[in-house]
């Protein structure tokens, strides 16, 4: 599965961990519980920036992360910061504010495709691209879930599409942010349905997390999140899964939802989620061999692993050797999308 996934996609398989669900909640910053072996010295304390609000795939991330990253950073603690800046601007300001500080080798943020890339490519003048940053790693690849309420007429995606035909303007769907993941998918969607972008209305929030919860209190008719943030409310029956964007079919943890190749979207595939890990430019050298010998090992840790493979992700950090390399291919594909949408501003 791993080697067909690369042909398709160029990556390879990772999602975060299995108590992630437990987070969902959390506060807004956290410390990591002692971690590490007893006789090694304690490094200074790390801090793994959000730029979004607790709940959604960023922050789940760093929380998956963040006792690992100490385990084997050999940390004093890890303390996950959020830094969500005001709602439906995709963690771009205080991504930028990241890239402007003093790199100290302690501090990396955890970004997502949306910030990292989407919102980037959208703009004629964007704050920054991904080669202003330092890569450390990909984390993960997670598929999206298109999804609406159980109680929603839409049984189906031509039903969607009817209604957005029917009615345009009228269908509502959530955002984390203008360029997001959640934003761009939902636009392709219509487009490659035969539809313009303006027929649906978006509502951007400060996250995913804000995004799916918006879509559970029926402020939205549509919305396609993550496996994570959707698979828990689809299984609960307060959600109903359209179809899923994995390029290697059905999802495992909802078989009996179709996947977008099955529902004639197959372009569909091409909209997934990613975290990754990044670090400020001019990263010092000895924390920046650290922090990659680190994530090599949190890579090869079966607990970690089979936590985030459970929640529905797809590994990523050793199928993806050359991290930079990935994110800029998906800074130009999103560009071209954009230009293509009429998007870029």
């Amino acid at each position: 599965m791993a080697t067909s996934l690369l042909q398709t996609l160029g990556l390879g398989l990772l999602g975060p961990a299995a108590c992630l669900a437990t987070l969902l909640l959390g506060a807004s910053s956290t410390s990591a519980g002692a971690a590490g072996g007893a006789d090694a010295a304690l490094a200074p304390p790390l801090t793994i920036i959000v730029p979004f609000t607790p709940g959604g795939d960023s922050d789940l991330s760093a929380r998956a992360l963040a006792p690992f990253a100490q385990k084997y950073l050999h940390a004093s603690s890890v303390q996950v910061l959020n830094k969500p800046g005001a709602a439906g601007q995709g963690g771009v300001p205080s991504t930028k504010a990241f890239l402007e500080a003093t790199p100290d080798g302690n501090t990396v943020l955890m970004g997502r495709g949306g910030n990292i890339a989407v919102a980037p490519a959208l703009m004629v003048h964007a704050p920054y691209t991904p080669e202003d940053f330092t890569i450390l790693a990909v984390l993960q690849i997670d598929p999206l879930v298109c999804a609406v309420r159980a109680d929603s007429p839409y049984q189906k995606p031509r039903d969607v599409v009817d209604d957005i035909r029917a009615r345009p303007g009228a269908v509502r769907y959530s955002t984390a942010g203008i360029g997001s993941v959640q934003n761009l998918s939902v636009l392709y969607f219509v487009k490659i349905s035969g539809l313009k972008p303006d027929g649906v209305k978006a509502v951007h929030l400060a996250s995913s997390g804000d995004a799916t919860r918006a879509l559970l209190d029926g402020e939205v008719e549509l919305s396609c999140g993550s496996v994570l943030l959707m698979v828990p409310h689809i299984k609960s029956g307060r959600l109903r899964g359209l179809f899923g964007t994995s390029p290697t079919g059905r999802l495992a943890q909802l078989p009996a939802m179709p996947s977008a190749q099955e529902v004639g979207l197959r372009d569909m595939s091409k909209m997934v989620g990613w975290s990754v890990l990044v670090a400020p430019p001019k990263m010092p050298a000895p924390a920046l061999a650290r922090w990659r010998t680190a994530l090599q090992k949190i890579a090869d840790d079966p607990q970690w692993v089979n936590g985030i493979e459970q929640s529905g992700g797809l590994v990523a950090i050793k199928s993806l050797p050359r991290p930079a390399e990935f994110v800029n291919d998906q800074f130009n594909l999103y560009e071209e999308l954009g230009i293509n949408l009429g998007l870029r501003k």
